[in-house]
C-alpha cells in the first residue's frame, strides 16, 4: 500500500450514492492509475456524491453510517475510525487483494460525504 492511495465514500443515514457504489466500494490513486483517482464523475474531481433518499441501495452496507453515528459524530470520536471504520476497510481492501497495513489514515468530511484514505 506504499505508493497508493485508497478512499471508500460513504454517505450519511438518510442519504445515497448518485451512481451505484455496490461493486466500487473505494478508489484507488497509484501508479496504475496514472496517480490520478479513477472516478464516475467526468474530471475525476469528485469521488462520489450523496444525496438525500428515503432508502439507503446504492452502495454495500459498510458504505453508510448507521443513524445515530453521522461522519461528524465518527470523526469526533478516534477509536470509532479505527475500529467501526478502518478495521471494515482494511478488511474490504485484503478481501480484493489488496496487501501491507496502512501507513496514514484519515477521515474527511464534506457536507452529507464523508470519505476515507
Amino acid at each position: 500500500m506504499s505508493n497508493n492511495r485508497y478512499c471508500k465514500p460513504m454517505c450519511n443515514h438518510g442519504y445515497d450514492f448518485s451512481f451505484l457504489r455496490r461493486s466500487r466500494l473505494y478508489e484507488e490513486c497509484s501508479k496504475q492509475t496514472g496517480f490520478k483517482w479513477q472516478s464516475q464523475f467526468i474530471g475525476g474531481n469528485k469521488l462520489a456524491v450523496c444525496n438525500k433518499a428515503h432508502i439507503q441501495v446504492s452502495g454495500r452496507a459498510s458504505a453508510y453510517f448507521s443513524e445515530d453515528q453521522d461522519c461528524l459524530t465518527t470523526k469526533s470520536n478516534s477509536s470509532l475510525i479505527e475500529s467501526a471504520i478502518m478495521g471494515v476497510f482494511m478488511s474490504e481492501l485484503r478481501s480484493d487483494g489488496v496487501q501491507g497495513d496502512a501507513e496514514n489514515s484519515c477521515l474527511l468530511v464534506d457536507k452529507q460525504e464523508s470519505v476515507i484514505y
